[in-house]
């Protein structure tokens, strides 16, 4: 032939193939029958081609196993049986985006705490060896004694290096509790601190002791401070007739965490004299007594809700209410909540006292509605290129705990190009199909919310000269 084949086009599929097609040469070009075609490509700016030969009268191929995100040059030329054509002119495409490989050389360095901050460890890391694309961000797993992951999204494409807080136990030990031994002995218990919270191992708690009231003159030697590896100690020379406030903190190897609130302890309280003898009497019956209230209750939506704090004690007693810890009502021993909405929900506790002490109860009040969506992190659409992993997530809220669930055209979404993971839905678009309206569903004992999120191709979102709108987003 003395052209090439005409309408040559090059289809880029996806990260890895393109589809090629062409059309005979023109008739008068042809100078006999046309056996076959040649495909030549390569990379831009490389010198040698790799040449596919077709003999089976097709006009089109699909050519695989290409680079991602790399510019390649074709050509096509038709052949008889005296010999080659001339080839086309040169058309160039580039291969669609993938992910990335992992980044390499990740190494640690440990900061030593100062003045300003706590102990930290610095990593660093180089760019993936193969990109795939343009580094949008980068995603930071950590974790510790095999507890699950934790991960910080959003590191900036430039940055090769993150530094992070080793942190101490969050808390302070929960569940204090105390029982007399003798005299001049109290045992003392609380709950161990979990991984999770304590963030590491526990290697011992620090036992605080300090004197509140004292109703006597005759003091007793006794340590402020004790450490153990247990969960408990048996706490002996205290003063007697005394009231203390006891406070519990875990250590890790980063160092210490907060102490847990303070718990009043009272020793002994009642003095009787009997001749020329001080005997000291254990009596608890001075605290004020509170009849308890429903642990938890379940309210309806715009509902009244009476909390009455009953209270017995043998000399006048003061009441607070209080809400997630903080005062909301003083001396009234009834609350009364009208028009309860899920703000309201939360754990109120009576706190009743008196000269000898103080007892609390507590309720958890509930307001019967299902999880609601968080909007502002929960796009309502996304843009989404083909064959490009894109994350369609949804957050909600709820007093209870509740699960999430995904649907499309009203069925649980499958496939190879489909990854479910809880809140969050990995969507690999491979044909039309695979774009549309995705349906997150949150669900609790009281109920579902749906929400609906629609994934769009480019061409979906175009306009204003090709430009998207700047409210979609893809996220990677």
């Amino acid at each position: 032939p003395s052209q090439p084949p005409s309408q040559f086009t090059v289809i880029v599929n996806s990260s890895t193939s393109i589809t090629a097609s062409w059309q005979l040469p023109p008739v008068g070009s042809r100078h006999g029958i046309v056996k076959g075609y040649k495909i030549f490509y390569k990379k831009k700016g490389s010198g040698f081609a790799t040449t596919l030969t077709l003999d089976n009268g097709n006009t089109s191929r699909r050519v695989t196993k290409l680079d991602e995100y790399t510019e390649y040059e074709f050509q096509v030329l038709a052949f008889t049986s005296a010999g080659d054509g001339p080839n086309s002119s040169s058309v160039f495409r580039k291969t669609m985006e993938d992910a990335p490989s992992a980044p390499i050389s990740l190494s640690s360095v440990d900061v030593p705490p100062s003045n300003l901050h706590g102990p930290r460890i610095t990593l660093t890391w180089s760019e993936p060896a193969e990109p795939n694309g343009v580094i949008r961000s980068y995603t930071l797993f950590y974790s510790h004694d095999g507890v699950a992951p934790r991960e910080i999204s959003g590191i900036d494409k430039d940055a090769l290096n993150h530094t992070l807080d080793v942190l101490e136990p969050s808390r302070g030990p929960e569940g204090i509790s105390s029982s007399a031994v003798n005299s001049r002995k109290i045992n003392i218990t609380w709950l161990g601190l979990s991984r999770e919270v304590a963030y590491g191992t526990i290697i011992n708690y620090e036992v605080r002791f300090s004197v509140e009231k004292n109703c006597t003159e005759i003091q007793s030697s006794y340590p402020s401070t004790i450490n153990t590896t247990a969960t408990y100690i048996l706490v002996t020379g205290l003063s007697l007739c005394a009231k203390y406030a006891v406070s519990i903190r875990g250590y890790t190897a980063v160092g210490p965490g907060p102490y847990s609130r303070s718990v009043m302890e009272q020793i002994f309280r009642k003095l009787i004299f009997e001749k020329e003898y001080l005997i000291y009497v254990y009596q608890n019956s001075g605290n004020p007594v509170i009849k308890d209230l429903p642990k938890r209750t379940v309210v309806a939506l715009n509902e009244l809700v009476v909390l009455t704090c009953e209270v017995n004690g043998d000399s006048e007693v003061s009441v607070t209410w209080t809400k997630d810890g903080l005062t909301i009502q003083k001396q009234w021993q009834i609350l009364v909540i009208q028009n309860f909405v899920p703000g309201d929900s939360s754990v109120y506790e009576c706190i009743a006292m008196n000269i000898f002490g103080e007892s609390r109860t507590a309720s958890t009040l509930i307001v019967a509605v299902p999880p609601s969506i968080i909007k502002e992190v929960s796009p309502s659409s996304v843009m989404c290129e083909k064959q490009t992993p894109c994350l369609v997530s949804c957050q909600a809220t709820s007093y209870i705990p509740f699960n999430y669930s995904w649907t499309k055209d009203g069925q649980v979404p499958t496939g190879d190009g489909i990854k479910l993971m809880n809140n969050s839905i990995i969507v690999t678009p491979r044909d039309a199909q695979d774009y549309g309206q995705y349906v997150c569903h949150t669900t609790n004992s009281f109920g579902s919310t749906k929400y609906q999120i629609t994934l769009l191709a480019p061409k979906d979102t175009q306009y204003n000269d090709g430009k998207y709108p700047s409210s979609q987003f893809k996220r990677a």
